[in-house]
């Protein structure tokens, strides 16, 4: 015959705090510490409980990690890749006949994109000096 299983008991705030903000998560890991009685108990001991709460559908929103977007740095790589382009292009359209007209509109969108293209580099700073 198996051991009856062990009860947890909790309070409405540590299931407010633990479960319903992690709704998006199915287990919630924990320490079952184990009272001392007489010579017996006294550790901790690691569990996974499962979630009650657990939604798919919020599982499904994010990971819940926060990831660092490279959307500024990769802007300025593509609009200075298409400056260089643009000036290549005005130079090649002032010598080649009949594209003359295009040459002035070429300038104007390299000059532009190095504008554009430029950004805020920041500049590490020392954390000691030796003088």
């Amino acid at each position: 015959m198996a051991p009856p299983p062990v009860i947890l008991l909790i309070s409405p705030q540590q299931y407010a705090t633990k479960f319903m903000t992690q709704a998006s998560k199915p287990t919630i890991a924990g320490r079952l510490k184990v009272r001392k009685v007489g010579e017996h108990g006294g550790f901790e001991v690691p569990v996974t409980i499962s979630n009650p709460e657990y939604k798919e559908e919020t599982a499904l929103e994010g990971d819940g990690k926060k990831k660092k977007h490279l959307f500024g740095k990769k802007a300025r790589k593509i609009i200075k890749g298409v400056t260089k382009a643009a000036e290549i292009g005005a130079e090649v359209a002032a010598i080649t006949p009949g594209l003359e007209e295009f040459a002035p509109a070429l300038v104007a969108a390299s000059a532009a994109g190095e504008i554009a293209g430029k950004g805020k580099k920041l500049k590490k700073k020392a954390r000691y000096s030796l003088m």
